[in-house]
């Protein structure tokens, strides 16, 4: 087969692609290791070798798409993702795994698995690349349907039942007090005890459906005083009295970033236990760059150190 006449390049195309998923020409150029005017040159010849506007420029806000690069942009991260793909299966043959992994991470579990996963990484496997994209499920969930993350770690508790999942740990939730708080001392607590109390609700998607319901199988019902999609925003009130809350992971320190004490308490009622895992897609593609942070994640997983739970062998399920 042959094309004659084409000016489009590959380059062109990664470049469309990073300026529509960054939203701005800056934040495409920081992706790509590349200069503002780099990016701006290759659309601009994209856009006049294809006599079509992909991009509606706004100075304050950046880009955004026209409604002939809406259509494009689909066939575009194919044929990006296809060569990425080649490129990837190619180098693969040799003894060095490479490839780049967009990688989601709920916020509260990302001090947890980022940290080491992005050392180890770097360390042991060069040709293996991070993007790594922080937000709670309801932000990178769509972009795991569209292709645009390979793999998330998240909880596993309201995950639609067409995704895969790994299971990487149990973790039973815990309540937080402030020092001065008459349960502080205290070995354990009943959620009994604190329900009228004022409390702190972590509002980021599955906590904003999953504390709720742990009051709601014991037959009570939180006082919410005030929600914070912030996990360090909701240990802060926490410490400075505000009111108590429950968290699921905790740093290991006893206090909050301004210094004042919190105490954690297991719960004496029985609670359901959180699901801490891997996500990604059935469609998804499996090479031995997935194959190697998976690999990681559950082996820093193993390691963890979070209240109230128990290491977990790895069990695949699709829910």
């Amino acid at each position: 087969m042959t094309i004659k006449n084409s000016k489009t390049t590959l380059r062109q195309l990664i470049y469309f692609v990073s300026t529509a998923d960054c939203g701005s020409v800056k934040g495409a150029a920081n992706r790509q290791g590349v200069t503002q005017p780099s990016v701006s040159s290759a659309l601009a010849k994209l856009e006049m070798q294809l006599g079509v506007q992909l991009f509606l420029r706004h100075h304050a806000r950046g880009v955004v798409l026209t409604q002939m690069g809406q259509e494009l942009l689909p066939k575009a991260r194919d044929l990006v993702s296809q060569f990425q793909a080649f490129e990837e299966q190619a180098m693969s043959l040799s003894c060095e795994p490479v490839g780049t992994i967009a990688l989601g991470c709920y916020p509260s579990l990302a001090p947890l698995f980022l940290p080491a996963l992005i050392e180890r990484t770097s360390v042991d496997y060069p040709g293996i690349r991070l993007n790594v994209i922080e937000g709670a499920e309801d932000k990178f969930l769509p972009q795991l349907e569209a292709g645009e993350v390979d793999m998330a770690i998240c909880y596993g508790d309201c995950l639609p039942q067409h995704m895969l999942r790994l299971t990487l740990r149990t973790a039973r939730p815990h309540v937080i007090v402030s020092g001065s708080h008459p349960s502080a001392g205290r070995m354990e607590v009943s959620l009994g005890e604190l329900a009228d109390q004022p409390f702190i609700l972590l509002d980021t998607m599955p906590g904003r459906r999953y504390f709720p319901s742990i009051f709601q199988a014991l037959n009570l019902t939180p006082n919410i005083a005030y929600t914070s999609e912030c996990y360090e925003v909701v240990r802060g009130l926490v410490g400075r009295g505000v009111g108590y809350s429950l968290l699921v992971t905790r740093p290991d320190t006893h206090s909050s970033y301004e210094g004042r004490e919190i105490a954690s308490l297991p719960i004496v009622e029985d609670t359901p236990t959180a699901l801490i895992c891997l996500v990604r897609m059935p469609t998804a593609r499996t090479t031995k760059a997935t194959e190697i942070v998976q690999k990681l994640c559950m082996s820093i997983a193993r390691k963890l150190r979070l209240p109230g739970d128990r290491p977990t062998h790895a069990s695949h399920s699709s829910q």
